[in-house]
């Protein structure tokens, strides 16, 4: 399970009924930087696996981006150039 405090609690509870293990990860708010310098392409490919793998629901899917203001535009370009790659143009 990866998600919020409150439904933790709810699923914690549920497994306690039945004495069933449970792992709960909350998850983080794991950044990614993409410097001025970084390979726009690859940081693009990296951050929608990174994002998308298990619907991402895991905890070290990156749920902020931070791109430099110079290759903002070309960032963006290439992430969805990327997303429409892995999952096609209409998705």
């Amino acid at each position: 399970f990866t998600g919020s405090p409150a439904v933790g609690k709810v699923v914690m509870e549920a497994a306690a009924k039945n004495l069933s293990s449970v792992t709960l990860e909350l998850g983080g708010k794991s950044p990614t930087i993409v410097g001025p310098d970084a390979n726009i392409k690859r940081a693009a490919r990296n951050i929608v696996w990174g994002k998308f793998a298990n619907n991402g629901q895991t905890c070290i899917a990156p749920d902020h981006v931070f791109v430099h203001v110079n290759i903002a535009d070309q960032f963006n370009e290439a992430l969805k150039t990327e997303i429409g790659r892995v999952y096609g143009k209409t998705p």
